[in-house]
């Protein structure tokens, strides 16, 4: 996500975490990304209902969102692209989960498991 490649520094971040994330803010509630570093699997509050992560460049009058009804997502604040974006990726598990277990999903044969998600910009 990126809002015309300006610096994710300054921009704001809403993101749906059921859990606290190791940073400095709360992203929970809008919030200045600033220097704050993210490289995080984090379980989505809203599930099953769809979620919502949202990106707002004020300078730049604009937002980007992504949506989706997975549990998981895993999110990255761009250190290795100079930070003009950010990396969220909606996932059916958490990482690991082929050793761990957790939130699994086991598919019988010619079963279907379908992730959606949509990506836009306002």
């Amino acid at each position: 996500m990126t809002c015309n490649l300006q610096s994710i520094d300054s921009c704001v971040l809403t993101l749906p975490a059921s859990e606290e994330l190791p940073a400095d803010r709360d992203f929970s509630a809008s919030c200045l990304i600033g220097e704050t570093r993210l490289d995080h699997a984090i379980k989505a509050a809203a599930t099953p209902a769809e979620w919502e992560v949202r990106l707002t460049c004020p300078t730049q009058n604009m937002s980007t969102f992504l949506r989706s009804n997975q549990p998981w997502l895993q999110i990255y604040t761009g250190e290795k692209l100079s930070r003009k974006g950010l990396a969220v990726e909606p996932m059916s598990c958490p990482p690991d989960a082929f050793n761990s277990g957790i939130a699994l999903i086991h598919l019988a044969p010619k079963a279907i498991h379908q992730l959606h998600f949509s990506i836009g910009c306002e």
